[in-house]
């Protein structure tokens, strides 16, 4: 299929804001102007950060009206990043999802993106609570 790739996240905003003052994805005019509410996905977690901060900021240039984070599993990298987008005053939906077995806890372990974070979590993940179940013996 050809042209998927066509509009990013970043022009897909644009696309929207553009619907909703009139116009098309050509800067024609509408015959009347929609009314979507466009919000946009973020990555506290992202291992390239400022990169992620500076595609996050051109979203909300673009016009997003909120933002949904992914699952968030370290606070300071969050705070990072809404320090850095403070000057845009949008709110923002956190997700916040259970670890539910050992390996998803081992994935977050080994894909964390510092290395002092991953010291501490793998303390943390060492106990019984997320050990690997055992079968009950007959």
């Amino acid at each position: 299929m050809d042209g998927i790739w066509d509009v990013d996240s970043v022009g897909l905003v644009e696309l929207v804001a553009g619907l909703n003052q009139g116009t098309d994805c050509n800067g024609l005019p509408l015959a009347t102007k929609t009314s979507f509410h466009a919000g946009a996905r973020f990555n506290p977690s992202a291992a390239a950060l400022e990169a992620e901060i500076s595609r996050t900021a051109s979203k909300i240039q673009a016009g997003a009206r909120f933002l949904i984070s992914r699952p968030v599993y370290e606070l300071r990298m969050l705070r990072i990043m809404m320090d850095a987008l403070s000057e845009h005053d949008i709110p923002v939906l956190l997700s916040i999802v259970p670890l539910r077995s050992f390996e998803e806890a081992d994935y977050c372990r080994t894909r964390c993106r510092t290395s002092a974070s991953r010291s501490r979590r793998s303390r943390r993940w060492s106990g019984r609570a997320l050990a690997r179940p055992r079968r009950a013996s007959s």
